[in-house]
């Protein structure tokens, strides 16, 4: 691709997290992006390393025939080779840009995705999955246009240098499989970011993707919930009884700070509302059970009222101690200018120091015990509540995970009925630190992640359809015995 100059007169679009330059010579538009990602209290972005892309389309004006130019790249501030650690590991949540295009046709797929790369410093090796969704290029294009695409690398960090490569394959689209090398470099002061590309192909078709990502925190044995000292913003598992159920229970949705004491609830699912801050002046002792500190707020709206009330699990009940994982009931009530009731729901947030990827045991398993609390709902409330057990085996060598949860019916006077025992079996995701796991015996799921310095305690979210009692949702959380 020959050189193109770009001034500031052909700036198109400058945000926070996106520079886009454009220009028109003769038949031939040339568009450069450069991605800086986007940070906000809710966000992390890369500090040393940015994306951009580069694309041409040339017409034939007789035919009316495209012809594209593209090249995605990561440019940045390198780290110095001699700062690069030698030992140790660490994991990067990666961002990643991309274009897919063939001999055969006239036409250009943009990329656009996400993944995770384990980098091991003791053994020089580097490893990278994630996901990407192709859109067209320049209609702007809709997110899932084709099927999802998936890809996955192996490399080698060269020692004494700050650099790595290796190869990678790729699917995107219905069939099509890539295959190439990918190349890059560590980014920032002492390896803080990573960035590289991914080129390849499979006979006419050409597979181009560039990433950047930063590094994830790691969880040191003091950073238990009693002893926070800076804001944090928890990763999650997440659950929520709607109209729309959560789709990917797996997030970050709340940010506490230590000074204030104040939760910042970001639930995703309606009506429970986006950024409600619960702190001292929510608290509503009269309001508190055995297990739980309950919290309140109120949300005017154009027709009405929301009510939100938060519960917050204590830590300690029915001989079960937590360090690193808790976990929160939020719920929400709206009513209309006569405070008649419009709509409710509830959810449950599991939170916590999460386990970092590259903290992740690789060898041996683990045995879990621990409680459950939950609902059986019609989808838009609460027909009983639910407490009860909840164990799980991890086998961190194979990434195999069986989990089960006993709930117990709190009956409105007072009594209480077991239910049964429902038994999930599932994987282990070492790139997230995370788990999932299928019901044996119908339709319902858990997913959690591992919280702690080593794993040493899990939250998670579960959501199953009981033939006999109908939906079952909740979280279930536990320690390594």
């Amino acid at each position: 691709m020959e050189p193109t100059t770009f001034t500031p007169v052909d700036v198109a679009i400058e945000t926070s997290n996106l520079t886009r330059y454009e220009k028109t010579v003769g038949n031939t538009m040339s568009r450069l992006d450069l991605n800086w990602g986007l940070r906000s209290e809710w966000t992390t972005a890369p500090e040393y390393v940015a994306l951009g892309q580069m694309l041409v389309r040339q017409r034939d004006v007789p035919t009316g025939v495209d012809t594209f130019r593209s090249i995605d790249f990561a440019f940045g501030l390198p780290s110095e080779a001699s700062t690069v650690p030698r030992s140790g590991g660490a994991s990067y949540n990666l961002s990643v840009v991309g274009t897919r295009t063939s001999r055969a046709t006239d036409s250009l797929l943009q990329m656009s995705g996400s993944g995770t790369a384990l980098a091991d410093f003791s053994a020089g090796s580097l490893s990278i999955v994630g996901n990407t969704y192709s859109f067209n290029w320049p209609s702007g294009g809709i997110q899932g246009v084709e099927s999802p695409g998936a890809f996955q690398g192996k490399g080698t960090i060269t020692s004494g240098q700050n650099r790595f490569s290796g190869t990678f394959t790729a699917t995107a689209g219905t069939a099509d499989t890539y295959a190439g090398n990918l190349a890059g470099s560590f980014y920032g002061p002492g390896a803080k970011d990573i960035g590289g590309t991914m080129y390849g192909g499979s006979g006419g078709l050409f597979f181009s993707l560039a990433f950047a990502g930063y590094g994830i925190a790691k969880t040191y044995a003091d950073d238990t919930l009693a002893n926070l000292r800076s804001t944090t913003r928890f990763r999650t598992a997440e659950v929520s009884y709607t109209a729309q159920p959560l789709e990917n229970p797996l997030g970050e949705a709340i940010i506490y700070n230590p000074a204030t004491q104040t939760y910042v609830v970001g639930g995703r699912g309606f009506p429970l509302g986006f950024g409600i801050a619960y702190g001292p002046v929510n608290r509503t002792p009269d309001k508190d059970t055995a297990d739980m500190r309950a919290y309140g707020a109120a949300q005017a709206t154009v027709d009405g009222k929301i009510q939100y009330t938060m519960d917050v699990f204590d830590g300690e009940t029915q001989g079960i101690q937590l360090t690193y994982a808790s976990f929160m009931q939020v719920s929400a009530v709206r009513t209309d200018l006569e405070g008649k009731l419009v709509d409710q729901g509830s959810g449950y947030i599991g939170f916590g120091n999460a386990t970092a990827p590259d903290q992740m045991p690789r060898t041996g398993s683990a045995n879990f015990a621990g409680l459950l609390f939950g609902d059986i709902h019609d989808g838009k409330k609460s027909l009983a509540s639910l407490t009860g057990r909840s164990e799980l085996t991890a086998n961190f060598a194979t990434g195999a995970l069986a989990a089960s949860l006993s709930p117990v019916r709190l009956d409105a006077g007072g009594g209480s009925t077991a239910i049964g025992r429902y038994d999930f079996s599932g994987a282990i995701d070492t790139y997230t630190a995370s788990f999932r796991a299928a019901w044996s015996a119908g339709s319902g799921s858990i997913a959690g992640r591992f919280y702690g310095d080593k794993a040493q305690e899990y939250a998670a979210s579960f959501n199953l359809q009981d033939p006999v009692l109908g939906q079952l949702a909740g979280v279930a959380l536990g320690v390594r015995k």
